[in-house]
């Protein structure tokens, strides 16, 4: 197989890049080859694939770990794994939820722990992918020794001291430098920050990142203080040395930690999580002394935990179980006897070719429970299993009700020529409208370009975004006409799947009014009538191939806007068309709501955001940039605030509310 591995951490010497070289040995002994690409997706190892985008290269699989960005970016279209080997606990609790979330980009993931937490929390459905840790081949492993003169090895990043934070276990190594009985190791110098080690008399540098060098240091040394983060232990997970220690054959001296406790039991020597740090040390210096002094028992316990690594923990046989079970995953996701809910598929084409390109997107997908409808007002050649309608399409709206009749399914979606799906795109949303009570579920999007992707929208649209337009309140059509363009591009004709139920609460009479933007029009029924805002997948699996969004502009919306322009018809029509048709029930939006995104679909942060408070040109009414809403702001960023909280549209459209009642009050 080729195997592809996501780099996110690029040339940085930490503990991720020499499992990666663990890893890569393993595929390799296994008769794999592994390549790895960089963020902006392009091969970076050496060989015939080096500088070509990843996708080219055809792999079958990809994974990456530890670690994800906090924006969700668009990932290639490859079936992808994520290894979860760093404990959510790493994460600050305001953005834990959204990490979790995240993990929906991938196709799968193997657990070390925490797997409950998307099965229970997060609703993530998980499949039967074996445990896998960031372990050490076999072949690299050492024996136990006997030895009279071990010293404690202790290795680490210390990365906590390069954020200027207080250092972990601090205290607890102070002491152990004192005592001159251990020998520290670690990289002088992360993200820039250098000594990183200063005043630890007992720093012995730097240890090569080759996956073998740390085996043999710990051998040397005899003992390995194996202790895991607080967020590890809570997480019942351990980090890298755990298995170093024991590959190595050392007498390891680890945390109370249930992980170990299950594999090493009685092998292995624990100390109490919740001592001091001092009280700690003296009780790791009395054990490293007891191991001098008692030289046999002390191989003997070390000889143990080797050999239990040897058995069972090994990285080579968790590779070999991890790539068959992968394998098995692709064929259970794609198999559609297993995919017991018949998916509709509403296609508008225009021509053969449209149909061609909607049928090539269709057979890459892993659901393939489908029932394609062709809507088109040509006659066209379509497969036997399609059903066909020839119609006008100058209102898609008429055509959709025509469609009606021939759904199969619960579960329903448009597309047309001009739609790029991923893969997992079908299958991914129609994995949340299983799991949620809501009536559609929608991707991100993304422009695809000759190699790699834009991310366009990397966020859940908010109501807000959806119905801002409804009402001009003095904005012009010009910035109407900007933002209807840019949450119809973020939220993509392809990108949203429906429950049938939708149907129960639309008007025929309304939808045959509708040009063009069905769907939208859907999730405005959806959010106007049923209170039920949309639930986003957190994977960008849907978009345009384009370069940028003035060219989605030119192209995919000036095809389907033909029409118009040919009748003299412009944006302000179209805006005025979907006022007229569903923007007539009673609702609310935020009085001058300007859309707080860039043309990627980021939110703005405070600065961006203050930059628009401060431009008058942009505002049309002095109560959007009332002394109070840039005051509130102003604070938000001193508070190193970076994003804008949900709180506040609310606060401010409290006071937008309040202000308009006071004037007409003092009016009459």
């Amino acid at each position: 197989m080729k195997i592809a591995f996501y780099n996110i951490f690029g040339e940085m010497k930490n503990a991720e890049q020499e499992t990666l070289l663990r890893l890569e040995h393993c595929f390799n002994k296994q008769g794999h080859d592994l390549v790895v690409f960089d963020k902006d997706g392009f091969v970076i190892t050496e060989g015939a694939d080096k500088g070509k985008y990843i996708e080219e290269t055809n792999p079958d699989f990809m994974f990456t770990y530890n670690t994800l960005d906090l924006a969700v970016i668009t990932y290639p279209d490859i079936f992808s794994m994520f290894f979860h080997w760093s404990p959510l606990g790493f994460v600050a609790n305001f953005q834990t939820l959204l990490e979790i979330k995240a993990f929906n980009s991938y196709d799968t993931f193997g657990c070390t722990y925490e797997q409950d937490v998307f099965n229970r929390i997060c609703n993530i459905t998980t499949y039967d992918i074996p445990f896998i840790g960031s372990s050490v081949p076999l072949d690299f492993s050492l024996s136990a020794r006997k030895q009279t003169d071990r010293k404690l090895f202790y290795v680490g990043i210390n990365f906590e001291r390069s954020n200027a934070e207080k250092m972990r276990y601090g205290k607890l190594l102070q002491n152990l430098d004192k005592s001159k009985q251990i020998e520290i190791y670690g990289p002088r110098e992360v993200y820039g920050i250098k000594n990183l080690w200063a005043g630890f008399d007992c720093y012995k540098g730097e240890i090569p990142f080759d996956g073998k060098s740390i085996i043999e240091k710990i051998n040397q040394a005899g003992c390995c203080l194996a202790i895991n983060s607080p967020m590890h232990n809570d997480a019942n997970g351990v980090s890298n040395r755990t298995y170093e220690a024991a590959a190595a054959g050392a007498l390891i001296i680890s945390d109370d930690n249930k992980f170990v406790r299950d594999y090493f039991g009685d092998s292995v020597f624990y100390i109490d999580n919740n001592l001091p740090e001092e009280e700690a040390s003296q009780k790791i210096l009395d054990i490293l002394n007891w191991s001098n002094e008692h030289p046999d028992e002390a191989y003997e316990m070390a000889k143990r935990s080797n050999e239990i690594f040897k058995k069972k923990l090994a990285l080579d046989n968790m590779v070999k179980d991890t790539i068959d079970a992968i394998k098995k995953n692709k064929t259970a996701i794609c198999d559609a006897k297993k995919q017991n809910k018949v998916i509709d598929v509403i296609c508008f084409a225009y021509s053969q070719n449209d149909y061609d390109k909607v049928c090539a997107q269709i057979a890459r997908q892993y659901y393939k429970n489908i029932n394609m409808i062709v809507i088109s007002n040509q006659d066209l050649k379509i497969h036997k299993n399609d059903t066909f309608v020839k119609t006008d399409l100058e209102f898609k709206g008429r055509a959709f009700l025509q469609a009606i009749p021939l759904l199969k399914g619960e579960f329903f979606m448009f597309i047309d020529a001009d739609s790029v799906m991923h893969q997992r795109h079908i299958y991914k949303n129609a994995d949340i409208l299983q799991n949620f009570d809501t009536l559609f579920a929608y991707s991100g999007c993304y422009l695809k370009k000759d190699k790699g992707y834009i991310t366009l929208n990397s966020h859940p649209i908010l109501r807000d975004e959806f119905l801002s337009f409804s009402l001009s309140y003095g904005i012009d059509w010009h910035k109407k006409d900007e933002q209807f363009f840019l949450i119809e591009t973020m939220f993509s004709r392809s990108c949203a799947l429906f429950k049938k139920e939708i149907l129960n609460i639309i008007d025929k009479d309304e939808i045959s009014h509708i040009s063009d933007s069905v769907h939208f029009y859907l999730a405005c029924c959806s959010i106007i009538k049923a209170s039920k805002l949309g639930r986003f997948s957190y994977a960008c699996t849907t978009g345009y191939v384009a370069s940028s969004v003035q060219d989605v502009a030119e192209t995919v919306f000036a095809k389907s806007r033909k029409h118009w322009n040919s009748n003299c018809r412009s944006a302000k029509t179209c805006i005025k068309e979907m006022n007229e048709v569903f923007f007539k029930y009673t609702f609310e939006t935020t009085p001058n709501f300007i859309c707080l995104r860039s043309e990627k679909g980021e939110a703005l942060s405070f600065k961006d955001y203050l930059s628009i408070f401060n431009n008058d040109s942009l505002l049309s009414t002095p109560i959007t940039g009332s002394k109070w809403m840039t005051k509130l702001l102003k604070k938000a960023y001193r508070c190193d605030i970076k994003r804008m909280p949900r709180f506040i549209y609310e606060q401010f459209s409290a006071y937008c509310k309040i202000k308009k009642l006071f004037r007409k009050i003092f009016r009459k």
